[in-house]
C-alpha cells in the first residue's frame, strides 16, 4: 500500500510521472515546479479533481513550524499592517 507518491525527478519529467501517479489513484506531491508548462499543470489539476485525488506542489517550507507560528503572529495583528513581504 502506497500512502503518497513524491516526485522529485528533474522538472522535465514531473508531468509524465505525476500523471501516471494520479491515473493510479495515488495522492501525489510534485517537487517545484510542478510542470514546465501551464497547460500540463492544468491537466494534472483536472485529473486530480476528476479522480478526487490529492495533488500538491512540494512547497516544503509551508509545513515548517516557524511558518505556522508566523501565520499566527500575522493573523493576531502583532506585526501591524503588512505592506510587502519577500522571501527567498
Amino acid at each position: 500500500e502506497v500512502d503518497v507518491v513524491y516526485i522529485a525527478t528533474t522538472a522535465d519529467h514531473h508531468f509524465e510521472w505525476a500523471k501516471q501517479s494520479l491515473l493510479a489513484g495515488k495522492p501525489t506531491v510534485v517537487e517545484k515546479p510542478m510542470t514546465l508548462r501551464l497547460a500540463d499543470t492544468k491537466e494534472l489539476i483536472d485529473l486530480a479533481r476528476q479522480n478526487n485525488t490529492f495533488l500538491m506542489e512540494g512547497m516544503w517550507t509551508r509545513c515548517f513550524p516557524a511558518m505556522h507560528k508566523l501565520r499566527q503572529i500575522i493573523a493576531a495583528g502583532e506585526l501591524g499592517r503588512i505592506v510587502y513581504c519577500q522571501g527567498d
